[in-house]
């Protein structure tokens, strides 16, 4: 069935939110930088791989130590992916984009929302990833400690993003972020 609305009307009526429009934007902005996406994973699978193979005969005196660890190195992701969302925010405020996302007429807080659930959603997928990884090396894990987990990653990312976003709009160029974010 065709549509009789012409192709601009369609298209704007599916963005009629704009923390929606915010959200798929830097979700297909993540998906398509294949190297941030292979970074970011790759570099928590060396850090699980090394951290359960290599450390696991120096631990003793605790009941799971590989929970703990394994864990541990979830939650690292989860903070690392959160701050370094907000690298992306800096390159669209040199690439002009926020200029022109300030003009339209919606609110900071609508662009604040979209930018921190963009990125609390690709470090909660991050995570679950890393954790699925995780049970394989030997986390154990229920079905409810898994949803908490997943419950738990979604708060850590929304406040790391929060804090990236934060840092992100203070400093308004990489030189200075890079100096107070080392690791991004």
């Amino acid at each position: 069935m065709k549509c009789s609305l012409p192709l601009q009307e369609r298209r704007s009526e599916r963005y009629e939110n704009p923390i929606i429009a915010i959200i798929e934007r830097n979700l297909l902005n993540y998906i398509r930088n294949k190297a941030r996406l292979f970074g970011n994973l790759f570099m928590s699978f060396f850090m699980l791989v090394m951290f359960s193979f290599l450390m696991k005969s120096s631990m003793s005196g605790l009941g799971q130590p590989m929970n703990y660890l394994l864990a541990g190195v979830i939650i690292m992701t989860v903070f690392q992916s959160g701050i370094n969302h907000s690298s992306e925010i800096l390159s669209d405020i040199a690439g002009g984009y926020m200029k022109e996302v300030m003009v339209v007429p919606i609110s900071r807080s609508e662009i604040s929302i979209g930018n921190i659930t963009a990125g609390a959603l690709v470090t909660t997928f991050q995570g679950a990833i890393m954790m699925i990884f995780a049970i394989f090396l030997g986390l154990h894990v229920s079905i409810l400690q898994f949803l908490l987990m997943l419950i738990m990653m979604l708060l850590s990312a929304m406040t790391f993003s929060a804090i990236g976003l934060f840092l992100a709009t203070v400093s308004r160029n990489a030189p200075p972020f890079k100096r107070s974010v080392p690791w991004s």
